[in-house]
């Protein structure tokens, strides 16, 4: 069987992201190489330099940025090269079409979304309503406000009104099927 039809279709296809997290600064105190596990502390994040899944990543990543295939190096290409830069490569090697940003993580120097519209036409940001129902019982705590359940659903109801007027946020709801 001849798939070479199929290949090509597939290389040429955009994607979309259904499930991403907004870029962070470079000098962000989220790690690079947290990119490729989601493992936490030093020992677990040590252990990952020595799995098969990272050296392959990382030697896609700098065979795209055109470096060395080392953490310093693709590290090092990216402070040069700058955060447009290596964001624009990325998106454009990847073909991606429409990304789908997950609200649900909190990250110090976050990208905001609107930037992201720089490298693809469609952008939104998938609403998680745990993490919204967080954020307004715990500034409602840190304000000194006692909450019951009518005020707390008025101002959850609220703040998710607010979502849908914004043309770059997409609201979607999961209910846990257990």
């Amino acid at each position: 069987m001849d798939f070479s039809e199929l290949k090509k279709t597939i290389e040429e296809m955009e994607i979309v992201d259904g499930h991403a997290h907004n870029l962070v600064a470079l000098d962000s105190n989220f790690a690079f190489i947290h990119a490729f596990s989601l493992a936490h502390g030093d020992d677990a994040l040590a252990s990952t330099q020595h799995s098969q899944s990272f050296k392959r990543n990382l030697r896609d990543v700098a065979e795209l940025y055109g470096c060395d295939s080392t953490l310093e190096a693709v590290e090092e290409h990216r402070n040069v090269s700058g955060l447009e830069s290596i964001a624009s490569t990325c998106f454009k090697a990847a073909r991606i079409s429409t990304v789908i940003f997950d609200d649900g993580i909190d990250l110090d120097k976050i990208i905001d979304t609107e930037w992201h519209k720089t490298f693809t036409p469609h952008v939104a940001t998938l609403v998680r309503i745990e993490r919204l129902a967080e954020k307004i019982l715990n500034q409602g705590l840190a304000d000194g406000y006692s909450w019951t359940l009518d005020s707390f659903t008025t101002a959850f109801l609220s703040k998710l009104e607010s979502y849908p007027s914004k043309a770059s946020v997409s609201l979607f709801l999961y209910t846990n099927t257990k």
